[in-house]
């Protein structure tokens, strides 16, 4: 039964997100009509409000008690469910079960006397959605496979949590993929070029399969990570929200969430010119622009820091604290309130990117400026 049920939450996903096939939807009617508490899981799944602002991913977590209280909150039984399985199934239903599913893993922690009630939520999936050229969707989970291999729209391979281009055989128009990471997520994807960019949760990156002309062009939502493969006759050029990065080869990392107002370079190694309007710049090492508003700065940085979420790490240098909480709500998929006055407290600090919320919200709390109240998916920050 385990392969099933890990099949089947597979396909309630891809229903929910609107990339289900023909055949796909078929056999999730045939599932639901089999037993009465199919069709009720899945309903109840599909009709909850607001999911997207709520899923949360858990890649530890046993799929036993997922099914035991999903059926138990539906229609309690005494019948234990037995499920080997701990990932894929487990992460697609709480991805999608979101708010009232929850309630079983709050859990009750004590930490130098601080005690928390807080749902344990686990990030670090790595998982996205590729939207083809083709108007294909594929939903990119844990598994290796040859996504296509089809001319014109290029030969593509995941191996192990990377997504891999070849250029395509008919080169003469460029034809675009688009790849999206979900809050939670994150995902690496190698270029037909050869440059690779990591993504981080709640981004996406438009790309040609294969690069044509004089020039090889990306546009970025979120924030990513670009190594870029040097090719001094072809130009890489990344776009995002108003600003435009120019290089031969490179790394930088870009970022620009709208909850932020705010659009970054940060440049790693190597050169590059950033355009803004008629304004223009060129960054060096350990150089960082900052586009706010109208407004354009640069300021000397660590670098390093700025590109440790690739290395599994958060490391903040002296930063705001309400800029420090966006990421971690789009890390762990948490809604933030705050008390006033807590916004622009500063705070610097390493923490393992891994690690769960209530571990690194502790960390916080160790410096002494403020504590967390979570309830559910909100988090409030409060004034110690």
């Amino acid at each position: 039964m385990t392969r099933e049920y890990i099949k089947i939450a597979e396909l309630i996903y891809k229903q929910k997100i609107g990339i289900i096939s023909d055949q796909e939807q078929k056999e999730l009617d045939k599932w639901e009509k089999e037993k009465t508490f199919h069709q009720t899981i899945s309903d109840r799944l599909l009709k909850e409000s607001g999911w997207e602002q709520r899923y949360k991913q858990y890649k530890q977590i046993s799929s036993t008690n997922i099914w035991h209280n999903l059926k138990r909150q539906i229609k309690p039984r005494k019948r234990f469910i037995r499920l080997k399985q701990i990932g894929y199934a487990a992460g697609i239903i709480l991805l999608l079960g979101a708010g009232f599913y929850f309630q079983q893993f709050i859990s009750t922690r004590e930490n130098r006397n601080n005690t928390y009630s807080i749902s344990e939520f686990i990030p670090g999936s790595r998982q996205a959605i590729l939207r083809r050229a083709n108007g294909e969707n594929v939903l990119l989970t844990n598994a290796d496979s040859i996504i296509a291999c089809d001319g014109r729209f290029g030969d593509i391979k995941k191996i192990k949590n990377k997504l891999i281009y070849a250029a395509a055989k008919n080169d003469s128009k460029e034809v675009w993929d688009t790849l999206e990471t979900p809050n939670s997520c994150e995902f690496q994807v190698t270029l037909s070029d050869g440059t690779n960019v990591w993504l981080n949760a709640r981004s996406r990156l438009i790309y040609p399969v294969a690069f044509v002309g004089e020039t090889r062009s990306v546009r970025l939502e979120g924030e990513g990570y670009f190594e870029v493969r040097r090719d001094e006759k072809h130009p890489f050029i990344a776009e995002i929200n108003g600003m435009t990065i120019k290089v031969l080869g490179t790394s930088f990392n870009l970022k620009s969430f709208s909850e932020e107002a705010r659009t970054t370079v940060t440049l790693i190694s190597g050169k590059v010119e950033v355009n803004v309007g008629n304004r223009n710049l060129v960054l060096t090492p350990d150089m960082q622009a900052d586009l706010v508003g109208e407004e354009l700065t640069v300021k000397q940085v660590d670098a390093e820091a700025y590109r440790a979420w690739t290395k599994g790490n958060f490391v903040f240098r002296r930063e705001r604290l309400e800029s420090i909480m966006n990421d971690l709500a789009r890390w762990y998929n948490v809604e933030i309130r705050y008390e006033e006055g807590t916004k622009e407290i500063l705070f610097s600090g390493i923490m393992n990117r891994y690690e769960t919320i209530s571990e690194t919200l502790w960390m916080i709390e160790k410096t002494g400026k403020v504590k967390f109240d979570i309830t559910g998916s909100i988090v409030t920050v409060k004034k110690q």
